[in-house]
């Protein structure tokens, strides 16, 4: 489907579910679908729309979800939005919006999905985001935040994926984020983030991927790591961590890939890496790590990868 989205729809004063995802609509979102007031889900992804989300339209009411992700839209998320307290999805993802988060949405009681990822917003990560009891997803990846990462987010005991690759956040990660109980996905690779990995952050039972890679962190890797059972994907390459490879890694057993290159591990490489038998990928290039090459690692039936580069083995 081609065109524009016609202004008179918003004289539907009754309709409550509105979807056109994947279409090859194009041209703005009209204002008169403010008048959309029994609105409850919104549905415009993957098409080609421009223009700024109108406030009036943000604003409705009944609004539970608002899905606009993967168009063109600019301007700024508009602070209306902080009125329509019933949202539980908010999906902006993959457009052009620039300015900052409004903060007042961590007012939202009921959200609980909040994808921003891949735009061009600026500022700092609310701190008022860790009122958001509800929350399960937080995605901000690949916009131009900047600043430390709030303490306050780690009392979203239900957050279960936490994005913010590719920004320019600073700072330690907070002791605070062991309260992140729920977690299962942490994607905080490639940006400026300093200090120790937190040992309360990496025991989540759920957590199934933690990407660190290419920011200034240091310290050992903690071994309570291996407390996360269920882990599937280690990416710790490009910092400057120091110490030993943790031996227990071998208990995952469900790791597929290991990411640790480019730091300044010492220590031998553990022959109890030969245990995981869903490994496919193993980098440690670039380390001080010394000793033998493990012959466990031959028995590996899954790897297709294995980087040990500029080491002194």
């Amino acid at each position: 489907m081609t065109g524009v989205l016609p202004a008179a729809l918003g004289d539907l004063a009754r309709l409550e579910h509105f979807t056109a995802y994947g279409n090859e609509l194009t041209g703005a979102i009209p204002d008169a679908y403010g008048g959309m007031v029994a609105l409850q889900r919104l549905d415009l992804g993957g098409n080609q729309l421009t223009g700024a989300l109108p406030a009036g339209l943000a604003s409705a009411p009944l609004l539970q979800s608002l899905l606009v992700w993967d168009n063109r839209l600019n301007g700024e998320i508009p602070a209306a939005l902080c009125a329509a307290t019933a949202l539980r999805s908010v999906g902006l993802s993959d457009n052009q919006l620039t300015g900052t988060i409004p903060a007042c949405l961590g007012a939202l009681p009921q959200l609980a999905e909040l994808y921003l990822g891949n735009n061009q917003l600026t500022g700092t990560l609310p701190a008022s985001l860790g009122a958001l009891s509800e929350l399960r997803v937080l995605a901000v990846n690949d916009n131009s935040l900047r600043g430390e990462l709030p303490a306050a987010l780690g009392s979203l005991g239900k957050l279960q994926f936490f994005h913010g690759a590719r920004n320019q956040f600073s700072g330690a990660i907070p002791e605070t984020f062991a309260g992140l109980d729920a977690l299962q996905g942490f994607d905080f690779g490639v940006n400026q983030l300093s200090g120790p990995i937190p040992a309360g952050l990496v025991d989540a039972p759920g957590l199934q991927t933690l990407t660190l890679w290419g920011n200034r962190l240091s310290g050992a890797i903690p071994a309570t790591l291996c407390a996360a059972a269920g882990l599937q994907f280690l990416g710790l390459s490009d910092n400057q961590l120091t110490g030993s490879i943790p031996a227990c890694l071998g208990d995952l057993a469900d790791l597929e890939s290991i990411y640790l290159g480019s730091n300044q591990l010492t220590g031998a490489l553990p022959a109890d890496l030969g245990r995981l038998q869903a490994l496919r990928v193993l980098k440690a290039s670039s380390n001080q790590l010394n000793g033998g090459l493990p012959a466990s690692l031959g028995a590996l039936p899954a790897l297709e990868e294995l980087h040990l580069a500029n080491n002194q083995f």
